[in-house]
């Protein structure tokens, strides 16, 4: 069996590995093209491990997991990726910056949610 062809498999690589949707096969098309091009699987889980960062708790959680990532990134000699973590790096404040107003985003909305208004 030779490597399967590219064409189509752009948005299963988009795509969250939670949305695939095993209706269509997409996990095993996904899995069948990731077992051939290595590159493709380093560029893939990584994306992955950048959206955990998203889902931290708290700020310092999170530079922990963007750090890590970007080590892990240069750690790969992927060019792509080399300019992702070199851009994020350069912009980690900015990034980290999202918990600060995630957490007065919650703070302010938690009165409201629970009937009352913010005194």
């Amino acid at each position: 069996m030779g490597k399967p062809d590219l064409k189509g498999v752009r948005w299963l690589l988009l795509k969250n590995l939670d949305n695939l949707d095993d209706t269509r096969d997409e996990r095993q098309r996904l899995n069948a093209v990731l077992k051939f091009y290595k590159l493709l699987v380093t560029a893939y889980y990584m994306k992955e491990e950048l959206r955990n960062i998203w889902r931290q708790p708290g700020k310092t959680s999170a530079q922990q997991a963007l750090n890590e990532w970007v080590k892990k990134a240069a750690a790969t000699k992927v060019n792509m990726l080399e300019q992702l973590f070199k851009s994020l790096a350069a912009q980690r404040l900015g990034i980290l910056t999202y918990f600060d107003f995630d957490s007065l985003s919650k703070a302010l909305s938690k009165p409201y949610a629970q009937g009352r208004p913010i005194s």
